[in-house]
């Protein structure tokens, strides 16, 4: 199976998904909750070539493909200011994963919107 994500944070996000499906051995997991259904989605053999597909993955950079992003209400954040914990974003624009990254970062300038536009009024 080959993944084409946008960027090498994307790409590190990813393989992080698979390893830890591998290694928690998701496909059973979902094989029994599959099975627990009143409609099975699952035909009988699939597992068997999702858990190759998951060991055998090619997770792959591509910077043209859409990055992975998040709805804007399910950002939060701490106001770097005034300490403010915060939800969403200004705009209500989606987050890509790697913005999101620099915002949790300790050096991030992440402010919550009172402070933001205190620091246009000066």
């Amino acid at each position: 199976m080959r993944i084409i994500v946008n960027n090498k944070k994307e790409e590190e996000l990813v393989e992080r998904f698979l390893t830890l499906a591998h290694d928690y051995n998701l496909i059973d997991e979902l094989e029994d909750i599959d099975k627990e259904c009143c409609e099975q989605s699952m035909l009988e053999g699939d597992t068997i070539f999702l858990e190759s597909a998951i060991c055998d993955a090619l997770v792959m950079v591509e910077p043209d493909v859409p990055p992975i992003c998040i709805d804007s209400d399910s950002v939060d954040g701490v106001c770097v200011t005034c300490g403010a914990l915060t939800n969403g974003t200004f705009n209500g624009e989606e987050m890509s994963y790697e913005d999101y990254l620099d915002m949790k970062s300790s050096d991030s300038n992440w402010q919550c919107e009172e402070c933001y536009n205190k620091r246009d009024d000066t």
